[in-house]
């Protein structure tokens, strides 16, 4: 789990905070005081920071992914579930690359963390930093995130840590492409395509809900 708030971020941030805040004090004043001020208003102040503190709460949980904050936070929606496959040392140009093995991430988030969990047959791993880096001058989304990852069913393997780097693709930001590395010198790429805004709680769950359609490739 990481912050997704950057300086940009932190700017808009701010600036919602004294929409809201101002909004309130407008909205007290008004109803109660009939937009006369005098000493009454200073208290409304502690109404109109409440009233603040709990409609960020609001947007911090749902309200990031809703209208009209989507436009005025422009946050990438990535939550949900996404399958796809991933390619073990891979080597550009190689005629021989590596089997393609199905893969499922599952991507927690709300306005301020994002949290990728991974799924393979036989392992699991959890993100433990996460980012989103957005170049608004080159019109790219990145998720670069640090994880863990575990064997399930291999005593003494131990726990390898590893970081990777993928790009957002598609207008609705629907496709992941990327690279990974690994500790253990290994390298590889990913490509997956979500699935549903639901979250799934294992590689077999998802298996069972779209083993009737192709889950994409490198290779289309």
């Amino acid at each position: 789990m990481s912050s997704l708030l950057n300086t940009e971020e932190l700017k808009k941030f701010i600036y919602l905070t004294a929409i809201l805040f101002t909004a309130f004090m407008l909205l007290l004043v008004g109803v109660l005081d009939r937009f006369e001020i005098g000493w009454q208003t200073l208290g409304r102040l502690p109404a109109a920071i409440t009233a603040t503190v709990f409609s960020w709460a609001a947007i911090v949980k749902w309200g990031w992914k809703r209208w009209p904050f989507t436009l005025l936070l422009r946050v990438p929606i990535l939550e949900g579930t996404w399958t796809g496959h991933l390619e073990s040392d891979w080597v550009r140009g190689a005629d021989n690359p590596q089997r393609e093995i199905p893969i499922v991430f599952v991507i927690r988030q709300n306005l301020l963390s994002l949290t990728v969990l991974s799924f393979t047959e036989d392992r699991h791993g959890i993100s433990y930093v996460a980012q989103l880096l957005k170049n608004e001058m080159a019109n790219t989304v990145k998720l670069v995130y640090v994880y863990s990852l575990r064997e399930e069913f291999r005593a003494g393997e131990g726990v390898q840590q590893g970081t990777a780097e993928v790009r957002v693709i598609g207008r609705q930001g629907d496709e992941l492409r990327g690279e990974y590395w690994t500790n253990t010198k290994t390298r590889g790429r990913l490509i997956l395509i979500r699935r549903s805004s639901q979250e799934v709680g294992s590689f077999q769950e998802a298996k069972s809900k779209w083993n009737r359609t192709p889950w994409r490739t490198f290779v289309e």
